[in-house]
């Protein structure tokens, strides 16, 4: 039975690849289209999650659904490429550099407020062993549900989001130095090291090259894969993978001398955190999801109206190798707000409004490169959960589309 899901399996992967090329070359889709994106992705994810499965199970049937929910996203895309029309226009980057030191500045003045929050000064912010205190502190008060964010640091982190959407488009400038665009990965790192979260860190870099993306597509560009988006893949794979080690290390104190096979266990739990989501949804929409439910919540999971703290459900599955997770993707919020066949009509619905604004980025409208920013990060954060539940990401697309705004003013004005 384990060879035949096996078998079925590859050759869903192999089906899904050909569907990809077939997309991209036979009917010309650019990878940077929102419809083919989420299918790349999705094609990664599922791909590193198969040949993970002797520790994380896959059934066929999570494949197939994948892969439904693409196909939906990319016919949306063909039904709206007939109406396309297409204009070059150029691009004002004159404020974007203030925009980026704005949200550099309010990322640092985010951090301080939560070390003060936790009763830490700014002077600990330079001792490492005050630092490691305060990530204990801050990872426990967590875990107890004793601490409640204070307002102004939402404030403050929102602001400094909204920056990272035009950090990534600042990168996309070929004709002048980029080396600003790289400030807000030093507040993400700063963050990371402070809250023991990787989750701020990872927000940053998905909304750097959400803007990153954007504004390629608004220059008309095709190619997903230049060699200056792979060299800077490469770099930030490297970046992530070791803050994510010392995010661990600092989280759960193995270095306290008890833990004998460290790497191991990072190992394990950086599969665990990126791999794990996809085989903990594959368990619940096979064993606990029931099809015949009534109980829809429609909307209230996918886009946060619940009592859910950060929209993680309670239940945790647990792997063959004693590690659990709450993680379950994004799937299980839109299979219980609209049920299997709504979420596939969802995404339908979805891939023709991303196409849309694709479309508009495309003819030259950039007030809508926010928007389309945040269907990048959608795409790329929806392996854990459906991002539109954190109101920081969606204040901070309100904001970039307002920056948007003014830049086009200004443009206007010279």
């Amino acid at each position: 039975m384990i060879l035949f899901e096996s078998i079925c399996n590859v050759l869903l992967l192999i089906g899904f690849a050909l569907l990809l090329i077939f997309s991209r070359y036979k009917l010309k889709i650019s990878f940077l289209a929102p419809s083919l994106f989420y299918g790349l992705f999705w094609f990664f994810i599922s791909l590193l999650s198969v040949l993970n499965s002797g520790v994380f199970p896959i059934h066929p049937l999570t494949i197939s659904y994948v892969m439904s929910s693409f196909l939906l996203m990319l016919f949306a895309h063909i039904v709206l490429n007939k109406f396309s029309s297409k204009s070059q226009r150029k691009y004002s980057f004159r404020l974007h550099k203030m925009f980026i030191i704005t949200g550099l500045i309010s990322g640092f003045f985010a951090v301080i407020t939560m070390m003060f929050a936790h009763g830490f000064g700014l002077s600990d912010l330079f001792s490492p062993s005050k630092i490691i205190l305060l990530s204990n502190d801050a990872y426990s008060s967590k875990v107890k549900g004793e601490f409640s964010t204070p307002l102004l640091y939402l404030f403050l982190i929102s602001i400094f989001y909204s920056s990272c959407v035009f950090a990534g488009i600042q990168y996309s400038n070929n004709k002048e130095s980029n080396r600003i665009a790289f400030l807000p990965f030093i507040v993400g790192v700063v963050i990371m090291l402070v809250e023991t979260s990787k989750a701020p860190f990872l927000y940053a870099t998905i909304l750097w090259l959400g803007g990153y993306f954007s504004a390629k597509v608004f220059d008309d560009t095709k190619e997903l894969f230049s060699k200056k988006f792979i060299k800077l893949v490469k770099r930030l794979f490297i970046t992530i993978f070791l803050l994510f080690i010392i995010s661990s290390i600092n989280r759960y104190n193995l270095l306290d001398g008890s833990n004998i096979n460290i790497f191991s266990i990072l190992l394990m739990k950086f599969q665990v955190y990126f791999f794990g989501g996809l085989s903990s949804f594959n368990d619940w929409f096979l064993n606990v999801y029931t099809f015949n439910s009534s109980d829809l919540g429609f909307g209230k999971y996918t886009f946060g109206i619940f009592d859910k703290e950060r929209g993680v459900f309670s239940d945790i599955t647990k792997f063959e190798n004693n590690y659990s997770t709450n993680i379950y993707t994004y799937f299980r919020h839109l299979i219980v707000d609209f049920g299997v066949i709504g979420s596939l009509v969802f995404h339908f619905f979805i891939g023709f409004v991303l196409s849309l604004l694709y479309r508009l980025v495309q003819s030259g409208w950039e007030i809508f490169i926010p928007l389309l920013a945040i269907s990048y990060t959608f795409t790329m954060w929806s392996f854990i959960i459906s991002i539109l539940i954190y109101k920081t990401i969606l204040a901070a697309i309100c904001l970039s589309i307002f920056l948007m705004y003014l830049t086009k003013i200004n443009f206007k004005n010279e």
